[in-house]
């Protein structure tokens, strides 16, 4: 799936997608939320959940250049998008 298709998706057939064809990279804590890293085929995306109110809130597009900068980890780039 291109990054443009599953921008068009509701949120329900995003997260369809992500747990069907998304690989968990890494997890972080913001404001209450705790937000999944994914990746799907060339981009990446974040699951934004609340135990609080035990719901999945957003789904949203991350920029491969602020992954370093909000996830605090070293990836290899080339590795996670070429395979």
């Amino acid at each position: 799936m291109y990054q443009s298709d599953f921008e068009r998706l509701s949120l329900h057939d995003k997260l369809a997608e992500i747990f069907e064809n998304g690989e968990e990279i890494n997890l972080r804590h913001f404001n209450g939320f705790t937000i999944k890293l994914f990746q799907i085929n060339d981009f990446f995306c974040e699951i934004w959940y609340s135990s609080e109110a035990n719901k999945i809130y957003d789904v949203q597009i991350v920029d491969v250049n602020k992954i370093v900068g909000l996830y605090n980890i070293n990836l290899d780039f080339d590795k996670l998008i070429n395979g």
